[in-house]
């Protein structure tokens, strides 16, 4: 982070390719800016990291079916459909911050962060797992969403032991 990033008038974080919205930038650079926010004691860049997933929750969240969308605002590209791995990577980064969030000396501080990363990551479950069972996938996507999951429908003991200790 040399330079302050390009950002969209909704303060969105602009990649330096396109300004279009992908569901996998939540697994990537939001965390990043957990841990070092964390790391370096700067608690602009934690609140930053949870500004970023609900801007790219905004547009990227359809709200008939609680899914995100895998791409949007592409002006030569959008895909609009409901990514298995997109929504898993999406999940898996609300945890990631989560995660980065709780087990530092700040977790008191971003209560209401917390609070509104759980829902979100409920969210996205809620919505893909009767669609995950009925449709028996067995993909990268859903390993990341069992990597994040953290309900009582849990196939996967050990995710199910890293969640209960991240809460």
């Amino acid at each position: 982070m040399v330079r302050p990033p390009v950002r969209d008038p909704s303060s969105r974080m602009l990649n330096c390719f396109s300004s279009i919205f992908r569901n996998d930038f939540v697994y990537m650079v939001p965390p990043f800016l957990a841990y070092y926010g964390v790391l370096t004691g700067n608690t602009t860049l934690i609140s930053e990291a949870h500004n970023q997933i609900r801007l790219y929750r905004k547009y990227l969240k359809e709200e008939d079916s609680g899914l995100w969308m895998h791409v949007v605002m592409g002006s030569d590209f959008e895909d609009r459909g409901h990514w298995t791995t997109g929504n898993g990577w999406a999940a898996a980064g609300m945890l990631r911050v989560l995660a980065t969030i709780q087990h530092s000396q700040y977790s008191d501080d971003f209560s209401d962060e917390r609070s509104e990363l759980k829902d979100w990551v409920n969210e996205i479950h809620a919505s893909m797992y009767d669609k995950i069972v009925r449709h028996c996938l067995k993909s990268i996507g859903s390993l990341l969403t069992g990597y994040s999951y953290p309900g009582r429908h849990c196939h996967i003991p050990q995710l199910c032991r890293q969640w209960e200790n991240i809460l």
